[in-house]
């Protein structure tokens, strides 16, 4: 059997954790764990080869394009996996809002992917004022919804909202035809 410490073990380990939250630095990852620095380099690396994690400018460690496939599948969207990274960057781009697409069943939400706008920090009680604008992209038979969600910032224009709204509409169409095309079974039209 493998020890908690090494092996698939480790990765598991990592894994649950980088998708709990925000990157993280390989040594706060390793102190989190309570894991040697070294085997978590070493794992880091190794995982990084296969696409499992990414490391940003600032060489945070977060989940990579090949976790993000593993995630969608999970949830029988894999048909988004392609298309929704490059049209949320597009998205915050020519909104200056923050954009995720978000899965919402019982009451939770999952994040599965964020294009945080420059000003975003992530903090929501602090922002006063938030607007968010959200456009659902389907409903699932067991009930699950999956959303295009942008948080807006606080002193946008009613122009600014208007394009916003307008933005979103494009970006959550492009998406739904995306879905319909690669999982015509798995779910209803929203």
């Amino acid at each position: 059997m493998a020890s908690s410490r090494g092996g698939l073990a480790m990765v598991g380990r990592i894994l649950v954790k980088l998708a709990e939250g925000d990157p993280i630095s390989v040594s706060a990852l390793a102190a989190a764990l309570a894991l040697p620095r070294s085997s978590v380099f070493a794992c880091v690396r190794a995982l990084e080869g296969a696409g499992l994690v990414e490391r940003d400018g600032a060489r945070r460690v977060s989940p990579g394009p090949e976790a993000a496939r593993l995630g969608f599948a999970r949830h029988g969207i894999g048909a988004l996996q392609g298309p929704t990274a490059p049209l949320l960057t597009v998205l915050r781009s020519d909104t200056n809002a923050s954009a995720a697409l978000i899965l919402l069943s019982d009451g939770q939400e999952m994040a599965l992917v964020r294009r945080r706008a420059s000003w975003d920090t992530g903090e929501t009680r602090s922002v006063l004022g938030l607007r968010s604008l959200e456009a659902q992209i389907h409903r699932t038979q067991d009930g699950r919804r999956v959303v295009v969600r942008l948080r807006v910032h606080p002193s946008a224009k009613k122009t600014d909202l208007a394009l916003a709204a307008t933005c979103l509409d494009r970006v959550a169409h492009a998406l739904k035809n995306a879905l319909d095309k690669g999982n015509p079974s798995e779910f209803q039209r929203a």
